[in-house]
């Protein structure tokens, strides 16, 4: 009797060992109770990992409880690496995943993972657009008028300023190869700024032709600014748009089981009226069925669809 009581508390022990040392939020330890058969499997969602957000779990976690109650089932979020997103979906042991979309573009074979629903930020918008400026009083009329030109990126990998970007010249037949590289940080280097206020002055005061910014961000730039260290509107010129880019798209494994993904997914395109406290922690409203071209911004798929030659 004395030993079964000690085996009894050993497990105990090392149950309450695991849920404390776990290294995931939310959900944790549903996974090692559903080893003991008291817990239904979790469905388990991948955060990929994000150099600018140091806690992705705290602003997800009335996201995770909701979803957990719709579902009836335990629901895990797992911080994952980029390298280790396309195969943990391949295998299944990602249900499904929060990506960004330039982090998707740049998977494999995005195709693979199909998109369930596409995110709607704070203002309801489902997508927006970058901004390719010039100074006002730039010689530059059109893209194609880019051949040989310093043109500036937003932060290297970002989905707006850097891929659409770059599908937008691909589509009017300028490859990279075709600007004014920078030697930094290696030869052959685009130009790469980390926020729109520099980009924006160095296009302002001439020392790039041109660049590509996030039209939120040229909104918020002031008409006229009375000084020079400011970026103003009326002193940068639009010549073109990217293509829109959504927020945040939630993708699935194929090895996810239909009937769960259709639960996921009907929760999620209800989610901004049911549960609207849940999605305020991550600026957004709402999210939405995605469209036909929810990625048609992307340098990959520019390519795909770029003449073999570039037009006159």
């Amino acid at each position: 009797m004395r030993s079964l009581i000690v085996r009894a508390s050993a497990v105990v022990t090392v149950m309450a060992l695991l849920t404390q040392t776990a290294c995931h939020r939310g959900a944790s330890s549903a996974s090692f109770l559903s080893l003991f058969g008291l817990s239904k499997k979790p469905v388990v969602v991948a955060l990929v990992a994000r150099p600018d957000v140091l806690d992705p779990f705290t602003p997800h976690e009335k996201l995770r409880q909701a979803m957990s109650e719709s579902l009836k089932r335990p629901v895990r979020f797992d911080l994952c690496l980029p390298i280790q997103l396309e195969p943990n979906l391949k295998l299944g042991f990602y249900d499904m995943a929060l990506v960004t979309p330039a982090c998707y573009v740049e998977m494999s074979d995005p195709d693979r993972f199909d998109i369930i629903a596409a995110s709607a930020d704070c203002d309801g918008r489902l997508r927006h657009a970058a901004l390719l400026v010039t100074p006002v009083d730039s010689d530059i009329q059109e893209v194609a008028d880019l051949r040989g030109r310093k043109v500036a990126f937003g932060p290297k990998h970002e989905a707006r300023t850097h891929h659409a970007g770059l599908a937008l010249l691909r589509e009017h037949g300028i490859e990279k190869a075709d600007l004014q590289l920078s030697i930094f940080p290696v030869p052959g280097s685009l130009k790469h700024y980390s926020t729109m206020w520099n980009l924006a002055l160095a296009i302002q005061n001439g020392e790039m032709d041109a660049g590509f910014i996030d039209e939120l961000a040229f909104e918020e730039f002031a008409a006229d600014s009375p000084t020079p260290e400011d970026p103003s509107r009326n002193k940068l010129r639009i010549i073109a748009r990217t293509k829109p880019v959504p927020e945040m798209l939630v993708i699935k494994s194929p090895k996810a089981k239909p009937e769960l993904i259709g639960k996921a997914t009907d929760f999620l395109l209800s989610v901004g009226e049911t549960h609207p406290e849940a999605l305020r922690p991550l600026l957004l409203s709402a999210y939405e069925i995605p469209t036909a071209d929810l990625c048609a911004w992307s340098e990959r798929r520019a390519s795909e669809k770029a003449p073999e030659t570039p037009p006159e």
